[in-house]
């Protein structure tokens, strides 16, 4: 997967004339103060155990059902929101395949189909430079539904803004609030759960980086058996209009009319700020 990286586009700005803000990147965090370890990353079984499965086929997988479902069933909570993450990241099975191979290792997989519209921006974001998805995911027994929100960028923000939002969205009516769930990666953070109980939960995330690949997790215990579970995510992106980056938190409020009869949101204009939304839904049987 083609990924724009600061060296190729900051030179073809310049060739082309176009004026970026002055960024230190040691200071935003993308050479050295946060470096991410890809290494160490890829080493973890559970990534490595995403990799493997999304080469195998349902044929395969039989063969191997057993080893595999057991690796499954020992992963912690964490360990499999960052398995489910990187088995749906670059996985070019269809989301029926997806379903089926995962229901053979006791994982209950809810991903709605869409086209991708992807393209690389030379002068700053634009919305096809995201690829937003959210998908539901239940292991075994469990008594909860894990809800992911997930982004794969193809570009970077040369005029980058305030932190980003998204939120996970989804209908207090027919399941419970029941935990919340970030990566150990330095881009996603917790930014507002105190209307978790009506359906929706914030999250920041920290764009100074020229791949902010990452997810949010929200789970849910159902109120309602045999209904559908409605449940959503926005992601809005913010950038300067100036010529000097910004820094800082987002500035929002929430609203009550959300797309799963749950609450939603929206930001806060600021001087020098502008934004652009991206939206996902999907829903599932309790």
């Amino acid at each position: 997967m083609f990924k724009k990286v600061a060296a190729f586009t900051l030179a073809t700005a310049l060739i082309l004339g176009v004026s970026t803000p002055q960024i230190n990147f040691a200071e935003e965090g993308i050479v050295k103060k946060d470096k991410f370890d890809k290494e160490a990353y890829n080493s973890k079984e559970e990534v490595k155990l995403a990799k493997k499965l999304q080469k195998m086929s349902e044929k395969e997988i039989k063969k191997e059902q057993k080893s595999l479902s057991k690796q499954i069933k020992g992963l912690t909570d964490s360990e499999l929101d960052r398995f489910m993450f990187n088995f749906v990241k670059d996985n070019y099975q269809s989301d029926e395949q997806m379903t089926e191979n995962l229901k053979l290792l006791d994982i209950e997989f809810a991903k709605k189909k869409k086209g991708k519209d992807k393209q690389v921006s030379i002068t700053g974001m634009n919305p096809a430079d995201i690829d937003l998805s959210i998908f539901s995911y239940k292991r075994g027994t469990e008594g909860w539904y894990s809800i992911q929100s997930n982004w794969e960028t193809f570009g970077g923000e040369l005029s980058i803004g305030t932190l980003d939002l998204v939120s996970i969205e989804w209908d207090p009516n027919v399941g419970n609030y029941y935990t919340v769930a970030v990566p150990d990666d330095r881009i996603t953070t917790k930014k507002d759960g105190t209307n978790r109980l009506n359906g929706i939960y914030l999250f920041n995330v920290r764009d100074a980086f020229f791949n902010f690949d990452s997810y949010a997790v929200v789970r849910v215990t159902p109120k309602k058996f045999n209904t559908k579970f409605h449940y959503a995510t926005k992601y809005t992106h913010t950038f300067s209009v100036t010529d000097t980056s910004s820094t800082g938190s987002s500035s929002f409020q929430f609203t009550n009319s959300g797309f799963t009869a749950g609450y939603s949101y929206s930001v806060t204009k600021q001087t020098g700020i502008d934004d652009w939304d991206i939206f996902d839904d999907n829903d599932v049987t309790f």
